[in-house]
């Protein structure tokens, strides 16, 4: 199956929150219910924000998920990170726009 991505105006899907700790950060988002037949699932990718190569490391959750907790990150290190929706009947994938989270730093244990 070949899909298309588009983003869409306004977005579908947001990233409205998200929380981190010392190696990981926690990501939430909105996608209309009334949507949720349509789609097989979300796809969730992440990269180092100062990065310029394409996305390389996703996750694929179940279309009823809403949050998603990436795990062994670096500390203080900035991630850019977009949710996809897969579309069942449209062969699309839904972007949503990036967003840049912060793990945050953890304590110096020689200071």
């Amino acid at each position: 199956m070949i899909f298309s991505q588009k983003l869409s105006e306004p977005p579908l899907i947001e990233i409205v929150e998200d929380e981190s700790t010392e190696n990981s950060i926690s990501v939430t988002w909105e996608w209309p219910e009334e949507l949720e037949s349509n789609i097989t699932g979300f796809i969730i990718q992440y990269r180092p924000a100062s990065s310029t190569e394409e996305f390389l490391n996703s996750t694929l959750v179940a279309p009823s998920n809403r949050t998603l907790v990436i795990l062994d990150l670096l500390s203080g290190e900035q991630y850019e990170v977009q949710v996809l929706a897969l579309s069942k009947t449209d062969n699309e994938i839904i972007t949503s726009p990036e967003r840049i989270i912060e793990t945050m730093r953890g304590k110096c244990s020689h200071c």
